[in-house]
């Protein structure tokens, strides 16, 4: 107990003490100042009845009230007034003279109900001042043998003297009072320090040990037998059940701090972990509500950790199905109810908080507590939307490319068979020029052929195995072109608009393929607007970087970075549903009736743009138009003027030797006829080894080669460099209805002439031929790789 509480016990208890003490010796003083009082007054009255009992009996005469010298030795010297009253109430003797003879109640001072029958004998009686006190006494004289009274005697004696014997000892009790009250008061202080407060202050002592932390400290020696000294042992024992607690608590907050150090390492861990996973985490309780989250999934739902703690999984983690739109089932219940891990990944779309849509695949997992209950779950998912867009983009590339192999294989073949049929026709007119009928037969064959052989180009397109130019194009010349062929064919409620940049742009490629591109967009926007509207030619330059090239949009092109040309082809027709839009470049699809369209025109124009490097996209909404977007590489080439018309084949008769190496025969005996029309002499081989084996007999007087690039036995590559090895300044015109491809580019680059592009006709092949001839002969040998 500190020293300050021993010593305000002490204060309170004096006080109390002294409050008791001051009431009981107040009272107490009271009490016998009373009765020292009333003892004062019955003195006085005792003194004051005296003249009456001695005139009773007659040892006084009555007149000596009148002598106050006799009445004051009786009396006192505070004698004020005497008088003898008789029975009738006339003052008979009085020591005032004035006062004889009078009525006793006209006499100042004196009171009628004094002489009331039953009235007391003796009166204190105050008058004018209050603190003036006299005492009255009426003191009745009996005649001898008398039984009532026939005179009285009336005393009237101030109380000074006996006011100041009061006094004094009211002061003497006062003061005894006083002193006995302090030293009783510091009696029992002294006592009570030395008793009580003195062991207070060992306990106190002590008290403060264990308050500062000092558990084995002890109240030493012994207390005493009373109620304080059954405080030293109950203090010991506290102390002691204290220090063995405060041990205890110690061991349990030293145990309970290393379990929480270790719960938030092991959360620190744990949070680290989820942090480094690349893969979204969420966290549940049994109720499916989010408990914990990790930064990817922060970013892919858009919700922040501190946000979603709380919420259902379902507000945060919002996913459809990405086929229907359908909300897809939460998977807190399936996984609970399961048990154990669920594969969910499918076609779903999680809708984020910002608005963004991504696909993902996710799995869940209940959270188990050591005995196996489901706490939880956990659900793990990660953003596949690039990796379904790569899928996609590969889905399609193969398609494309095997639609492409078909459609190129297919046109090969075509072209063959196109070719025979254009130089049997050709022959026909040779032959019938004297026929009307048969030179309109023949005619009506090589317009249809020509017509199927624009299908096969378009094939070709669509493969990128069509023959290609590569020269500087005027693209805003390109699109003037189309736009003065469109003003004259199509409907007049067709307004067609040019928004092109101002200053001229070109690319490198083939201008009648980037034409016939274009006017197939323009020709799909045509069909668009049956009951007119606008059309809209526009044209702006773009700079992509690598990024750029390699988004979403792009995706089934390979752009390298650089200066583009956008060109837009823009309808406000009817637009293009869903579905059509998923098969916008398949070959032979259309929405057209049938008769009114072969489905290649799209085909066609993805070919055309992806082998001049560059990208298409569109945008289509229904009832409110489409977009097309042309994305070509620019060219800071200036275009080069038109080439002059070629001559005809008709002319004089041509001389030399030609070797035709083709595998069909109808091809081979059609170009043989034809140029025996044109005056050559011609020799044939059906395969590679055959021409091969024909140019070591006769190589000497082979003037050129024309060479199909694709046979079984082998191919025209193959050939070419075994033909080299045998001449090297050999003349090769290369013959084949596919394009410019890998093999056709090396045997150009090696040497080779020239390329026929199936199927073709009499004047095209003189052209070719003549060219091929009069070339200069090439001088490096291909030397081939040792066998």
């Amino acid at each position: 107990m500190p020293r300050s509480l021993a010593h305000s016990l002490i204060l309170k208890i004096g006080a109390v003490m002294l409050v008791i003490e001051v009431i009981a010796f107040t009272i107490t003083g009271a009490y016998f100042v009373r009765r020292f009082s009333e003892q004062v007054d019955q003195r006085v009255a005792e003194r004051m009845r005296i003249p009456g009992m001695l005139i009773s009996q007659r040892l006084l005469s009555y007149e000596s009230v009148t002598d106050a010298a006799t009445m004051r030795k009786l009396v006192g010297d505070d004698l004020v007034e005497g008088m003898v009253v008789g029975a009738n109430g006339i003052v008979f003797q009085a020591l005032n003279p004035a006062h004889v003879g009078r009525r006793v109640t006209e006499v100042p001072g004196v009171r009628q109900e004094w002489f009331a029958p039953g009235a007391p004998s003796f009166w204190l009686v105050r008058e004018g001042n209050v603190s003036q006190t006299d005492y009255v006494t009426l003191a009745p004289i009996y005649a001898v043998e008398g039984r009532a009274p026939f005179l009285y005697t009336l005393l009237r004696v101030q109380t000074t003297q006996a006011e100041r014997e009061k006094r004094d000892m009211v002061r003497l009790f006062a003061a005894g009072l006083i002193i006995t009250v302090a030293a009783t008061s510091l009696a029992i202080l002294i006592i009570f320090r030395l008793m009580i407060v003195a062991r207070l202050d060992r306990l106190g002592r002590v008290f403060r040990q264990v308050e500062s932390g000092d558990l084995s400290a002890r109240a030493q020696g012994h207390g005493g037998r009373d109620e304080i000294g059954a405080l030293f042992p109950a203090f010991n024992r506290m102390a002691a059940r204290l220090d063995g607690t405060m041990a205890e608590m110690v061991a349990e907050v030293a145990e309970r701090k290393r379990a929480e150090d270790a719960l938030r390492e092991s959360e620190e861990n744990l949070q680290i972990t989820l942090n480094s996973i690349g893969d979204a985490v969420i966290a549940t309780d049994r109720d499916g509500r989010i408990t914990r989250m990790n930064p990817v999934a922060e970013a892919l739902t858009g919700w922040s950790v501190g946000a979603a703690r709380g919420m259902a999984l379902s507000e945060v983690f919002r996913v459809v199905d990405a086929e229907t739109r359908r909300p897809v089932e939460d998977p807190v219940a399936r996984i609970l109810a399961a048990g154990e891990r669920l594969n969910l990944s499918g076609q779903r779309i999680l809708l984020a908080r910002d608005g963004w849509e991504r696909r993902v695949a996710d799995s869940g997992a209940p959270i188990r507590d050591r005995q196996g209950r489901a706490l939880g779950t956990v659900l793990v998912f990660r953003d596949v939307t690039d990796e379904f867009a790569l899928q996609e983009q590969l889905r399609q590339s193969q398609k494309m490319e095997a639609i492409g192999q078909l459609a190129g294989g297919v046109a090969h073949d075509f072209n063959n068979l196109l070719g025979a049929i254009l130089g049997y026709a050709e022959l026909i007119r040779l032959t019938a020029a004297d026929n009307p009928e048969c030179l309109r037969s023949a005619d009506g064959i090589l317009h249809t052929a020509r017509s199927a052989a624009r299908l096969t180009d378009q094939l070709l397109a669509f493969a990128r195995k069509a023959k290609l130019q590569s020269v500087p194009v005027d693209v805003h010349q390109v699109i003037d072109d189309i736009v003065e062929i469109l003003s004259h064919t199509i409907d007049p409620r067709i307004r067609i608009h040019r928004q092109l940049d101002p200053a001229p742009v070109s690319t490198l490629g083939d201008p009648v393929q980037l034409q016939n591109a274009l006017l197939n967009l323009a020709l799909n926007a045509r069909d668009a607007m049956p009951d007119g509207g606008d059309l809209t030619f526009g044209t702006r330059r773009l700079m992509l970087d690598a990024g750029q090239c390699r988004s979403h949009a792009f995706r089934l092109f390979d752009l390298r970075p650089g200066p583009f040309v956008e060109i837009s082809v823009v309808d406000t027709g009817v637009g293009i549903d869903h579905v059509t839009l998923s098969h916008m470049f398949e070959p032979f699809f259309t929405t057209k009736p049938k008769g009114k369209g072969t489905g290649m025109g799209l085909a066609a124009v993805y070919g055309t743009v992806k082998s001049h490097h560059g990208a298409v996209t569109f945008s289509s909404a229904q009832g409110r138009g489409t977009r097309f977007r042309v994305l070509l590489p620019v060219s800071e080439v200036p275009s080069p003027p038109s080439p002059a018309a070629g001559e005809r084949a008709d002319g004089p008769a041509r001389r030399g030797q030609i070797l035709v190496v083709d595998d069909n025969l109808d091809i081979l005996l059609v170009v043989s006829e034809l140029l025996k029309g044109l005056g050559y002499q011609v020799r044939t081989a059906t395969c590679g080894h055959a021409a091969v084996e024909c140019m070591r007999q006769h190589g000497g007087r082979i003037d050129l080669v024309i060479l199909d690039m694709i046979m079984p036995d082998m191919n025209g590559r193959d050939v070419f460099r075994q033909l080299r090895v045998l001449r090297p300044e050999l003349a090769v015109l290369v013959c084949t209805g596919y394009s410019t491809g890998d093999d056709v580019q090396d045997v150009l680059n090696e040497g080779a002439r020239g390329v026929l592009q199936k199927p073709f006709q009499r004047n095209e092949l003189a052209a070719k031929v003549e060219l091929a001839m009069a070339a200069p002969p090439q001088t490096a040998a291909f030397v081939p790789d040792a066998t």
